[in-house]
């Protein structure tokens, strides 16, 4: 047997990381809530895994908590040298090392605007914590691995912290039962193979998959063009000149987003069953092709899963994936979701945003496509081609183990396409931006 991958042995490592940060950072809520007294509005800086774990404190505090929360344009600060009014605002970094000097660079300008100042960190003693007014350090231990996992997750915990001493009301006893919780996934039974074998392309049995013809493929109707919905037949054959793998958040294509991927020569069947088993129960009983490019799905809180999630399959899967609210997703880049491209939805088994989860896989099964789905109870398990059990947790606290079994689908999914998840090509644990 060989022995395991960092990235795989700190994805186990949650539990006790997560003790740890709330044993350390819930008695200490009372200084944020007296750093914060008289602020009006939250304002995030943070970039790459720690910008998503932003996202979800945003999502926090504007549901919960009743505080405005925007995320940062570190720019601002560090290129444009703009001076921003920001009295009443409480700036809050996050960085997983404390040392990268546009977070440093942005926090120590947003003191300087009149703001008060709190670090997220898992460094104690880094520069980040000495620009900060107050530190919470998480205690993650030590990340070897590029790909984060854990200081990801102490991150939500210290994020949840904050909200709860800002004033949102929510259970502090639910958030100390989020490790027993993500104890109990990753000790249950591998619930990822399945996905992870069609995303590789590996039929039932290990199989490599069969060529497929370009005919299209005889299922629910489909549109003409590629876009979901219409009256046309489901599949299509990939064309021939490619498309966007995606976009960023704000729908330009951007510089950390590859601008096309090349066509599949094949088309793909439109969906595996609700099983999880390939190649029974559906019209898609053919093998699937290998994805180029994958979109991930999620809404309200789960959204930062979602982020985070297609983040790790770029980082360690070298995917194209376009990590999208499926509000956003409708309004355009829906386009590239088809029998080439599949989507995998990330949602919490309850909440607002859970119906508008469930409709979007129907209309991504119905365009021929493959719905991959990551929570969602029962109701999102029923209408996607896969389903991956989420967490028995709240809407507010879902996130943190919804990510689970993202990261555990990236951990198998990177070594079954022969690349290394502890130390993907380009990067580097700690990232330096202007």
């Amino acid at each position: 047997m060989t022995d395991p991958t960092a990235m795989r042995t700190e994805i186990g490592q949650q539990p006790a990381a997560l003790r740890a940060t709330l044993d350390t950072l819930m008695p200490r809520g009372g200084e944020a809530a007296a750093l914060a007294r008289d602020c009006r509005q939250v304002l995030f800086i943070a970039r790459g895994t720690s910008d998503n774990a932003a996202v979800y404190g945003s999502y926090l505090l504007q549901a919960h908590a009743g505080m405005l929360a925007t995320l940062a344009s570190p720019s601002i600060a560090t290129e444009y040298h703009s001076r921003v009014e920001l009295s009443g605002v409480l700036a809050v970094a996050l960085s997983q090392s404390g040392a990268t000097e546009e977070i440093v660079e942005t926090l120590a300008w947003a003191r300087d605007c009149g703001a008060r100042t709190l670090a997220i960190t898992n460094e104690g003693g880094s520069r980040l914590t000495q620009v900060a007014d107050v530190a919470f350090v998480t205690a993650a231990g030590a990340e070897l691995a590029v790909p984060a996992t854990k200081t990801f997750t102490t991150q939500l915990a210290a994020l949840a912290v904050l909200a709860i001493a800002l004033g949102a009301g929510l259970d502090p006893g639910l958030l100390r039962g989020v490790p027993d919780e993500i104890e109990r996934m990753l000790a249950g039974p591998d619930e990822v193979t399945a996905m992870v074998d069609a995303l590789a392309g590996i039929s039932p049995g290990g199989r490599p998959p069969a060529p497929l013809p370009r005919e299209t493929t005889p299922g629910p109707p489909g549109p003409r063009d590629g876009r979901l919905g219409g009256s046309t037949p489901a599949a299509r054959p990939a064309s021939p000149g490619g498309r966007p793998p995606g976009t960023p958040r704000d729908g330009r294509l951007g510089e950390d987003t590859p601008a096309a991927r090349p066509a599949s020569p094949g088309g793909r069947p439109p969906g595996t069953p609700r099983d999880g088993r390939l190649g029974e129960n559906t019209p898609a009983a053919r093998p699937a092709s290998p994805a180029m490019g994958v979109v991930v799905s999620g809404r309200g809180h789960a959204y930062a899963a979602a982020l985070e999630l297609a983040l790790k399959l770029k980082e360690a899967c070298y995917l194209h994936a376009m990590g999208l609210s499926w509000a956003d997703l409708l309004h355009g880049p829906v386009a590239v979701v088809d029998a080439a491209t599949p989507a995998i939805i990330v949602a919490a088994d309850s909440g607002p945003a859970l119906p508008g989860s469930i409709e979007l896989a129907r209309r991504v099964v119905a365009a021929g496509a493959r719905a991959y789905a990551i929570g969602g109870g029962p109701g999102l398990a029923a209408v996607s081609s896969f389903a991956v059990p989420g967490p028995r947790m709240p809407e507010w606290l879902a996130p943190l183990g919804l990510i689970v079994p993202g990261q555990l689908l990236t951990e198998a999914l990177s070594r079954r396409l022969g690349i290394d998840p502890d130390s993907p090509r380009g990067l580097s644990k700690v990232t330096q931006t202007a």
